[in-house]
């Protein structure tokens, strides 16, 4: 059975050093540990507030490849997600998501890199001013759980996405796993709130509704700790194709969540009682996306 661990951590801001070192632990901790699928939040290698540090902080994914490759000569057998700022051949600036795999010889390689599609510029973020987004949205395969897709935070706010990636596969057959990196601040911290942040039930809706409608396992990576003021939800969690939590990390602080997967059980039992997604009519929605975008919609 699968062993999946998120990592919450409270990556130090700008300090890329600091936080390989801290991630090259991990790794090892995980490879160690017989963790087969390790995951870490949303910008893990460099913090979230970062602004002007964007561009001194960015690299491509060879590079950081190579890095990881120097960082870890003794991870063998894991896939990780990790979180940076990514630099494109054209010099423009990604938050992404990497996934790497180390074989039995470690040595690392790429799986798959996810550029979040949506940046949020409102309220408290920032993102649209520094970061370019993504074009592309595509599943993977993992080792562990197999067809599995990527979602960077405020991607899993709207709906299309998910549901995307529930259908991109071989026969419309899609993800059975959504990972959700995220950098979420806590909001709505009162005495009614009992210690939960209004902000994050929101959150626990949502990823339970995601699970149970799209039938996958919801791999959701808060962090924790405060950054330049700002305090995290956390509460990172596993949610299984049937909407319930197989586990909870703390909120505002960091954590580790340990989590064993009786996989393809979970997902198959999920789909022996429900056919919601397969039966997603795709022609349906090309056709009516087609024309709402060329001529809006119909009053």
């Amino acid at each position: 059975m699968p062993h999946l661990r998120i990592e919450q951590i409270a990556p130090k801001l700008g300090c890329l050093e600091d936080n390989l070192r801290l991630h090259a632990d991990l790794l090892a901790k995980a490879s160690e540990d017989d963790v087969d699928l390790l995951v870490f939040p949303e910008l893990s290698l460099t913090g979230y507030l970062l602004k002007d540090l964007v561009s001194e902080v960015a690299q491509g994914s060879e590079t950081l490849l190579n890095r990881l490759r120097a960082a870890t000569p003794s991870v063998r057998n894991l896939e990780a997600a990790i979180g940076f700022v990514e630099e494109s051949p054209g010099h423009r600036f990604h938050n992404s998501t990497l996934v790497v795999r180390w074989d039995e010889r470690a040595v690392p390689s790429v799986v798959h890199i996810h550029r979040k599609v949506y940046l949020p510029t409102y309220g408290l973020f920032d993102e649209g001013r520094y970061f370019t987004p993504g074009k592309t949205l595509r599943t993977f395969e993992t080792q562990c759980l197999g067809r599995c897709g990527i979602l960077i935070c405020e991607d899993a706010w709207h709906l299309s996405l998910p549901l995307l990636l529930a259908l991109d596969g071989p026969r419309l057959e899609g993800a059975g796993a959504l990972i959700i990196p995220s950098n979420s601040p806590a909001r709505g911290v009162g005495e009614a709130a009992q210690g939960i942040p209004e902000s994050y039930r929101i959150w626990d809706r949502l990823l339970a509704t995601y699970a149970t409608l799209l039938e996958v396992c919801v791999i959701y990576a808060g962090r924790g700790g405060v950054e330049d003021g700002l305090t995290f939800s956390g509460g990172s969690q596993v949610i299984s194709p049937t909407g319930e939590s197989l586990g909870k990390a703390k909120h505002f602080e960091s954590d580790r969540l340990d989590v064993t997967l009786d996989w393809p059980g979970l997902l198959r039992m999920a789909r022996a009682s429900s056919l919601v997604s397969a039966s997603e009519n795709v022609d349906l929605l090309k056709r009516e996306l087609e024309r709402i975008a060329i001529r809006g919609v119909d009053c």
